[in-house]
């Protein structure tokens, strides 16, 4: 069981930055209107957001695999 619960908290923390880094690239494209997109300081916290996410993820990592 704890094997199971290592893996699913594995792949979380490692698929949040990239699921984070597509829904931003997809929200701030070309695709979308820029009447509708959203405003700038949003745009730099979606950035803190990714880093810190990916942050994170290179943390858990080295704790729980090196």
């Amino acid at each position: 069981m704890k094997s199971l619960v290592d893996f699913a908290t594995t792949v979380s923390f490692l698929n949040a930055p990239v699921l984070a880094l597509i829904h931003h690239l997809i929200l701030f494209g070309k695709e979308i209107p820029k009447e509708q997109r959203p405003k700038p300081w949003m745009n730099l916290l979606s950035w803190f957001g990714i880093l810190f996410l990916f942050g994170f993820s290179i943390y858990y990592i080295n704790i729980t695999f090196l």
